[in-house]
């Protein structure tokens, strides 16, 4: 019989040998792998989710204007003359609701291209303004009112952003009446802050 020291010692050798031995066929080629992290494994990266600017969204300071050549500025006037069309039909309540809602809509894609070719028009500013103002989109209505504060510094559009101001506001000639297609904003208090400015 063998001593209780000797079997202890032996189980260890044995041990002791079946480690080197894994340990050994590891280096020569083995297919062990290591054994995992105890810690919580890093979170994959997540896909790069694009989104679509926002329209309406404010210009980032310091961005260099535009250029305007004659070409953009006639090309801004025809498709705001055509905006205006569709406004008017849009306002006329003896055509069916469907018929004004699709003239909105001509009317703001119209506005909407008439300001990329010419981002000064401060007419078609201010009939996308109303457009937007009548179909409840609040943020682009205040957006596009307030860009009318720095046309009216520019020497060329003063008269044009006067002019507006007044039909917004029912001044001079407009009778003391409100723009009606901005009646729902009346209570805004962004749009009160910005109509004391004018």
């Amino acid at each position: 019989m063998m001593r209780p020291e000797i079997r202890a010692s032996r189980a260890c050798v044995l041990v002791l040998a079946a480690l080197a031995g894994s340990a050994a066929t590891a280096g020569c080629g083995g297919a062990t792998e290591p054994a995992p992290s105890p810690l919580r494994p890093e979170a994959e990266p997540r896909p790069e989710v694009v989104t679509e600017p926002e329209d309406c969204e404010p210009e980032r300071a310091g961005a260099e204007p535009l250029a305007r050549d004659d070409r953009s500025i006639e090309e801004s006037g025809n498709l705001a003359d055509s905006g205006f069309d569709w406004m008017d039909q849009a306002r006329d309540r003896a055509e069916p609701l469907e018929a004004r809602e699709a003239a909105l809509a001509a009317a703001i894609d119209h506005f909407t291209k008439a300001l990329a070719a010419d981002p000064y028009n401060v007419r078609a500013t201010y009939e996308l303004a109303a457009a937007y103002a009548q179909i409840g989109r609040r943020g682009c209505a205040l957006y596009l009112l307030a860009r009318l504060q720095p046309l009216g510094e520019l020497r060329s559009a003063q008269d044009e952003v006067e002019e507006v101001v007044a039909r917004l506001l029912g001044r001079g000639d407009h009778e003391g009446r409100m723009d009606p297609a901005f009646f729902d904003l009346r209570d805004d208090p962004q749009f009160r802050r910005l109509v004391a400015d004018f």
